[in-house]
């Protein structure tokens, strides 16, 4: 089972003028780790500009052959089979 949840990050929270965005991150052993996109030696992190646009994201790259369930901003998925 791999698990998933949906932040939102406040970009200097301290002035008028602040930025959210939000990213997906996914459980791993004990911890959380954002997702992000590795190609090659470049490292960038995966951003959406809103809550439904990082949904849809999950939904199409990671959750593709199984069931997910929807438990608040933390998705559980469970693949249909265990060959994966």
């Amino acid at each position: 089972m791999k698990k998933f949840r949906i932040v939102g990050v406040i970009e200097d929270s301290g002035s008028d003028d602040r930025r959210k965005h939000w990213v997906i991150e996914e459980k791993r052993w004990f911890r959380w780790s954002e997702i992000s996109n590795n190609e090659g030696p470049k490292f960038r992190s995966v951003q959406h500009n809103s809550y439904k646009e990082a949904e849809l994201y999950l939904y199409k790259h990671y959750t593709g052959h199984g069931v997910c369930k929807k438990y608040g901003n933390v998705y559980t998925f469970e693949y249909y089979t265990y060959y994966v």
